[in-house]
């Protein structure tokens, strides 16, 4: 079922015999991403939360232990802060 609220519609439909044709159709016709900057190649980008106590002793941890790291992903602002 489709439902829109203006006079006319415009949309582009894809085939594909396997998930790697689609996904070459897509690239066609949306393109492609570009190449990731050389800094996030580095490491893991690592997504963390718990406040900033529990956030240093992990990255802390994460470091004595050798991960490489690229950067961290602070998760904790929510809402209207």
């Amino acid at each position: 079922m489709l439902y829109w609220h203006e006079d006319t519609i415009s949309g582009t439909l894809l085939w594909g015999q396997d998930p790697l044709t689609l996904s070459q159709e897509l690239s066609k016709t949306v393109g492609t991403m570009r190449a990731l900057p050389e800094w996030a190649l580095q490491g893991a980008i690592v997504g963390i939360e718990g406040g900033q106590e529990f956030i240093d002793e992990k990255y802390a941890m994460m470091k004595g232990l050798g991960l490489p790291m690229a950067g961290l992903w602070m998760q904790d602002w929510v809402g209207l802060h």
